[in-house]
């Protein structure tokens, strides 16, 4: 898919405005979408935003064209469907309480300048302590004792 825009790109002619603006801000193409997305926001935009937009502008056109046909063009549809296929992916996934709670003490979530759960939660029977465990709460009881 890139491939074909970059070959549509090639086979466009640029206007001059288009060629000035290009060599101030540089080509479309080197925008990242952290960039762009930060962009969007110091205007109030966001990304779901327009695409909630656009879905809304196709639907209105396709009620328009069926009221005034009786029929819908396929590339409207298939454009319809396309927002809605990336709607849907964009939706995180469900997680079970197991699977986020498991997440949130492996340390995997939280970015590295958080300090790690300091009591290691280990498949033991209730009331059991690990070691590790039993030693900081020793340190801690020493410390608060003095």
């Amino acid at each position: 898919m890139a491939e074909q825009n970059e070959k549509f790109r090639k086979t466009v002619r640029k206007t001059d405005s288009e060629a000035i603006f290009d060599a101030i801000l540089g080509p479309d193409e080197e925008i990242r979408e952290k960039t762009a997305e930060e962009i969007m926001e110091t205007y109030e935009r966001r990304k779901e935003q327009l695409v909630d937009n656009l879905k809304s502008r196709v639907q209105k056109k396709v009620k328009d064209i069926r009221d005034e046909t009786g029929q819908v063009p396929n590339a409207l549809v298939t454009m319809l469907n396309s927002i809605r296929e990336y709607q849907r992916e964009q939706v995180p996934k469900a997680l079970s309480a197991a699977d986020w709670v498991s997440e949130i003490f492996s340390g995997a979530a939280m970015p590295n300048t958080h300090a790690e759960p300091r009591y290691a939660f280990r498949n033991l029977d209730a009331g059991e302590v690990s070691e590790n465990d039993r030693r900081i709460l020793n340190e801690m009881e020493a410390e608060l004792a003095e």
